[in-house]
């Protein structure tokens, strides 16, 4: 994947549009697919609610197991920024992807996989490549 294969949208109707072509597959039967769940929090604050490490992982296996999934495979980084890529389950993740083990990936919010919209959108083009 070169860098001009990353054609970021250039409105919110796009990146709808999109979004809508990449998930369309995902309505056929998923029985036999292997859906990937990623976790991610930086540092856990008791004061504030937040999804904690306890329902982060719950309700996205939850999500998957509802909606049809065959094996669900969880992946969670514990303590590590969105700043960038450089956590260990996320490029486990991304191995994975690649090397075509996974099939659906389901995360609880999208600000787990980065915390800036070019890096969330570069990282769904990755997704939309394989």
């Amino acid at each position: 994947m070169t860098k001009d294969d990353l054609q970021l949208p250039q409105s919110p109707g796009e990146l709808s549009r999109d979004l809508s072509g990449m998930f369309a597959s995902c309505s056929e039967r998923h029985d036999q697919k292997v859906w990937a769940v990623y976790v991610r929090i930086s540092r856990e604050d008791k004061r504030r609610y937040q999804y904690s490490k306890d329902t982060q992982p719950d309700e996205a296996e939850a999500y998957a197991r509802k909606h049809g999934s065959g094996t669900v495979v969880l992946y969670k980084d514990w303590d590590y920024s969105g700043k960038n890529s450089q956590r260990p389950e996320f490029q486990r993740l991304r191995k994975d992807i690649i090397a075509g083990r996974v099939d659906v990936l389901v995360i609880p919010r999208l600000d787990r996989l980065y915390r800036n919209l070019e890096s969330q959108l570069r990282y769904i083009r990755f997704l939309k490549h394989y």
